[in-house]
C-alpha cells in the first residue's frame, strides 16, 4: 500500500468532505503487468516491525527504500508509538534496526534510518501527476505478513480524498 499511496499523501490541497469518484473518459486503459512491476519494486521495499507501548504489542508495516544508505519512506501510522524499530529488506534479507528521522502524523508519513545499511536497491517516484483513470500497482505487505510483498492493480478513481480511518490500539 505504501508503494501505491506514496503520491496521494504528496498533495497538498485541502481535503475533500465528500468523496467523489470519477470514470475516465479518455482512452481504455492498459492493464500494467504486475509481476513486473513487482519484481522491479521488491529489491526496494522493507517489511518494518515495531514494539508499542501499548501492553508491548507488535506492529507492522511496509517502507520504501529511497536512499542506497537506509533512509526509508513509510506511514506515520506504522511507527506512531513504537518503542524500537527494525526493519526487514526484501532485497537482501537482512534486518536493521531503524531510528526515526522525521515525521508527519496529519500527512501520514515519516522518514526512517536503517542502522549500519549500505548498497541498498531504492524504488523510484513518478515524475509526473497521477490522473484519473491512470492504472496504477500497489506493492506492500498490508496485514503484517512479512517476506515477499503482495500487488495488486487498480484504476485511479479519485484525487485529493480525504480518508479518516480508526486504529483498535488508539481509537
Amino acid at each position: 500500500i505504501g508503494v501505491g499511496l506514496g503520491y496521494a499523501v504528496f498533495r497538498s490541497t485541502a481535503p475533500r468532505t465528500t468523496p467523489t469518484i470519477t470514470t475516465p473518459t479518455t482512452a481504455p486503459i492498459t492493464s500494467p503487468d504486475v509481476a513486473a512491476i513487482a519484481a522491479k519494486v521488491d529489491p526496494g521495499v522493507v517489511d518494518i516491525e515495531t514494539t508499542l507501548a501499548y501492553q508491548t504489542a507488535m506492529g507492522a508495516g511496509t517502507g520504501m527504500v529511497v536512499t542506497s544508505s537506509g533512509e526509508v519512506f513509510t506511514n506515520n501510522h506504522v511507527i506512531d508509538g513504537a518503542t524500537s524499530l527494525h526493519a526487514t529488506d526484501v532485497g537482501n534479507g537482512k534486518t536493521y534496526a531503524a531510528t526515526v528521522v522525521g515525521y508527519d502524523a496529519t500527512a501520514d508519513v515519516a522518514v526512517l534510518q536503517l542502522t549500519g545499511a549500505s548498497h541498498l536497491p531504492t524504488v523510484s517516484f513518478a515524475r509526473a501527476p497521477a490522473e484519473i483513470g491512470q492504472a496504477v500497482v500497489a506493492v506492500g505487505n498490508a496485514g503484517g505478513t512479512g517476506g515477499t510483498p503482495n500487488a495488486v492493480s487498480g484504476i485511479v478513481t479519485g484525487l485529493d480524498q480525504s480518508i479518516t480511518a480508526q486504529n483498535e490500539l488508539s481509537g
